[in-house]
C-alpha cells in the first residue's frame, strides 16, 4: 500500500521503509483481517496541508490506496485508465513527451516490470507513461485494441494532433500526438489514417499530416495538402 501510494501522490518515501508497527491501538490488536492505518498526510506541513484540501490530490490518495489493496489480494490488471490527462513519454526519464492520454480512457499494459511506470505500445514501438495517475482496470471493450497488423505507411504529424476514437456520429477524443512526431499508419480512409495508439485502434485527420511509404520512388502532394510516397 505504501508503494502504491507514492507511485499514485509522487510523494517521497520517509527515511525509514515508512513502517511503524503498533501495539498499542485496538483496531490492530483485535483485528482478525489484515490492517492498516495510512498517514495520508500532515496538516502541521503548510503543503501537505493544502494538497490535502484539493480534490485532485484526494482522488491521488484514493486511487493509491485502492491499487495498494489490489495489489495485497492479488489482483492483477492487463488495463489502465488515466485519472488525468497524462504524458506518454520516449524513455523512463520522465523527458521527451511525445502525447497524451487522455483522463478515464482505458489502455493496455504491455509489462508491469518497473516500479514507477507502465510500458505501452505506440504504433510500431512501446513507450512509457507514469503510474501515477492511473487505476487498475479488468475489461475493456474488444473493439477498441489492437489485431496487431503491420503499418504500411508513416505520417508526419504538422501540429499536435488529436487522435480520435471514431469517425462517424459525434467524435470521441481519447488522447493527442504532439507536433513532428512520426507515426505508422494501419490504414487510410478519405480524410482519416487508422493507427494504433497506446494499443487502440483509432484515427488522426488526415487533412494536416505528412504521410509516406517505405520504398517510395517519387513525390506527390495532394489536395489533402499532405506529401504521400509512391
Amino acid at each position: 500500500m505504501l508503494e502504491e501510494l507514492i507511485n499514485a501522490t509522487g510523494a517521497k518515501k520517509a527515511w525509514s521503509d515508512g513502517l511503524s508497527p503498533r501495539s498499542d491501538l485496538t483496531g490492530f490488536n483485535w483485528a482478525k483481517k489484515p490492517v492498516a492505518l495510512p498517514e495520508l498526510g500532515f496538516m502541521s506541513n503548510a503543503n501537505e496541508d493544502k494538497k490535502l484540501a484539493t480534490s485532485s490530490y484526494q482522488d491521488k490518495l484514493v486511487t493509491g490506496l485502492a491499487n495498494g489493496i489490489d495489489k495485497y489480494f492479488g489482483v492483477d490488471y492487463n488495463y489502465f485508465s488515466p485519472t488525468k490527462n497524462i504524458p506518454l513519454y520516449k524513455h523512463m526519464t520522465g523527458s521527451a513527451t511525445i502525447g497524451t492520454l487522455y483522463k478515464s480512457e482505458e489502455f493496455p499494459i504491455i509489462t508491469d516490470e518497473f516500479v514507477n511506470w507502465y510500458k505501452v505500445k505506440f504504433g510500431n514501438t512501446f513507450r512509457y507513461i507514469k503510474k501515477a495517475n492511473t487505476k487498475g482496470v479488468s475489461t475493456i471493450k474488444n473493439s477498441h485494441l489492437s489485431t496487431n497488423r503491420v503499418p504500411s505507411k508513416t505520417f508526419t504529424a504538422k501540429t499536435d494532433l488529436f487522435v480520435k476514437e471514431n469517425i462517424t456520429g459525434k467524435q470521441k477524443t481519447i488522447g493527442t500526438i504532439n507536433k513532428n512526431f512520426i507515426f505508422p499508419t494501419l490504414k487510410e480512409l478519405d480524410n482519416w489514417f487508422q493507427i494504433e495508439f497506446s494499443g487502440r485502434i483509432v484515427y488522426v485527420w488526415k487533412k494536416i499530416q505528412q504521410c509516406s511509404t517505405k520504398d517510395a520512388f517519387y513525390l506527390v502532394l495532394n489536395s489533402y495538402n499532405h506529401e504521400i510516397k509512391i
